[in-house]
């Protein structure tokens, strides 16, 4: 079974805000990016499943396949920082969690560990077949940790832009 994962586009967001679970718009160049992911989509999908958030429900969408939304698919929860500039949180709880990014909840929130066992709960549903995700960078993360082998603490920093699409075995 093929995993096909697509991050979603630039949300509509302060620069510099920290926007895990909140739900976003996306931004004006929106058709522009989705048409760039939709191009890359060559595969006929079993099942497709979005992230319950706007700016993956609109791309998914736009993608224009039957989708199914699945709230494990959404963002970390940061919590009391979500909505926060990253510079306006507390600089002993921005410590805290740079100094642990797996292990450290953010307080009203979650932390790695829990996006990634979210995640693998979610994997275990999936029937066999070629399915498409539309998710989040921490999400992704989540998944190429439990599809790669990777260790949680190297796949914690593994890089994802907006648009993204990866194909995980």
């Amino acid at each position: 079974m093929a995993l096909h994962v697509i991050r979603h586009t630039t949300p509509k967001v302060t620069p510099g805000m920290c926007y895990g679970s909140l739900d976003l718009d996306v931004t004006d160049q929106f058709s522009d990016e989705a048409d760039a992911v939709r191009s890359q989509l060559r595969v006929n999908f079993s099942q497709v499943y979005s992230s319950p958030l706007k700016r993956c429900v609109d791309l998914a969408d736009y993608i224009g396949f039957p989708y199914v939304v699945d709230a494990r698919l959404r963002e970390m929860d940061f919590g009391y920082w979500e909505g926060k500039l990253w510079t306006e949180i507390n600089p002993i709880e921005m410590q805290a969690w740079k100094d642990d990014i797996v292990e450290y909840r953010i307080p009203g929130g979650e932390n790695f560990r829990d996006v990634v066992d979210r995640v693998s709960a979610f994997l275990e549903i999936l029937p066999a077949g070629e399915t498409l995700l539309v998710t989040h960078a921490g999400v992704i993360k989540a998944l190429r940790i439990l599809r790669e082998g990777l260790l949680i603490s190297e796949g914690a920093f593994l890089p994802s832009e907006y648009g993204d699409y990866v194909c995980l075995p």
